[in-house]
């Protein structure tokens, strides 16, 4: 069998389960979605007050040189401002932030000194 027909069979196999993955992610969340569509509905029809309250959770974690910063946006089904549920995260944000003053800091008291050493060292052999 020709190596490249083995390699696009596994990449279209991979890309299938991949995608069956996030369309069952996707509709599960739309079932959630459509679920507490019902609850409001019927709710509204039993005259209480039904409401949605939206809000965002950020999380935070850091390591040497950057942060990872993850905000997820959530909304929370209320009758009679009473709970229902749990909160449903619609929406996810995350980003990476690099501290450039950390990066600096240690090129200028680690790497600066080593390609000084190393250029001595060069300049020593080739003069000798």
């Amino acid at each position: 069998m020709d190596p490249i027909t083995i390699i696009l069979g596994t990449s279209t196999l991979v890309l299938g389960i991949l995608l069956g993955l996030v369309l069952d992610k996707w509709l599960k969340a739309l079932n959630e979605i459509n679920r507490k569509e019902t609850v409001i509905i019927r709710e509204k029809s039993n005259r209480r007050d039904v409401g949605v309250q939206y809000f965002a959770e950020e999380e935070l974690s850091g390591g040497l040189f950057s942060s990872k910063h993850i905000i997820r946006y959530k909304m929370q089904l209320l009758v009679d401002n009473l709970p229902i549920g749990m909160p449903t995260e619609f929406r996810r944000d995350s980003y990476k932030k690099i501290d450039k003053d950390e990066v600096n800091k240690v090129l200028d008291q680690f790497a600066q000194p080593l390609l000084q050493a190393g250029v001595q060292v060069l300049v020593k052999k080739l003069t000798a």
